[in-house]
């Protein structure tokens, strides 16, 4: 009868491997590296163990045509309808599973603004809090009820990004509703080092674009939730 013992370091590299038989016991050292498909390993005493080649797991990523949405407390907590005003600046959290294509993004208006009244989206990179404008997805009127939708074409890396949403005059937006949208998830942390879901910014003249935030101080959401932006796989 064999028995294998597999050990690894704390990044999870192979460090041995010690194999018993009925005539005794042979240590083969691991590669200090991840092995793959068709990668030995060689006793010091002769022999060698040959890694086989392991299908990929299958992906629980993102599905084409599907939305994913950037209010991460979303599928938790009730709805309600946010009240933006003129020149605020949303930014939500989104963290990207894996890398992927988006094709759309869209938030939905409940109450209107005056006639001619634009928002703005975009993408931000992030450290801890919204830094710099990664880009500007589009502006879509909010004079009118309903959701507004932009077409983008947008391949993101895995990780954490912030979407935002810039209004020009006040209008209202669905959201989540709820006092715990600051605290629900690991997402970055504030200057406070408190995990949060969405920044607000007020004062961001809308008709000077996406502003840089690296220096400056966001009001968090309270329990005032976050408005629902969500983007579509491709």
């Amino acid at each position: 009868m064999s028995n294998a013992n597999i050990k690894a370091d704390t990044s999870g590299f192979l460090t041995d491997i010690e194999i018993t038989t009925d005539s005794g016991t042979a240590t083969f050292t691991g590669t200090g590296s991840i092995l793959g498909g068709g990668d030995t390993i060689t006793s010091a005493s002769g022999g060698t163990i040959t890694v086989n080649t392991v299908a990929a797991p299958p992906s629980y990523g993102y599905r084409s045509g599907y939305w994913d949405n950037a209010s991460i407390a979303m599928p938790f907590l009730s709805l309600g309808a946010l009240p933006i005003a003129p020149d605020v600046l949303v930014v939500n959290m989104f963290y990207v599973r894996e890398a992927n294509t988006f094709d759309r993004v869209s938030f939905e208006v409940t109450t209107a603004s005056a006639a001619g009244g634009e928002a703005r989206l975009g993408l931000y990179n992030l450290s801890g809090t919204p830094t710099t404008v990664q880009t500007t997805l589009g502006t879509v009127l909010t004079d009118t009820t309903g959701f507004k939708t932009i077409t983008i074409s947008e391949s993101l890396s895995s990780g954490w990004y912030g979407v935002a949403l810039h209004s020009q005059l006040g209008f209202s937006a669905r959201s989540t509703n709820s006092a715990f949208c600051t605290d629900l998830f690991p997402v970055p942390a504030n200057t406070d080092n408190l995990p949060v879901e969405c920044y607000t910014y007020t004062g961001q003249t809308y008709a000077s674009g996406l502003p840089d935030l690296t220096a400056l101080t966001p009001t968090l959401p309270g329990t005032s939730g976050s408005p629902i932006i969500m983007l579509r796989s491709a």
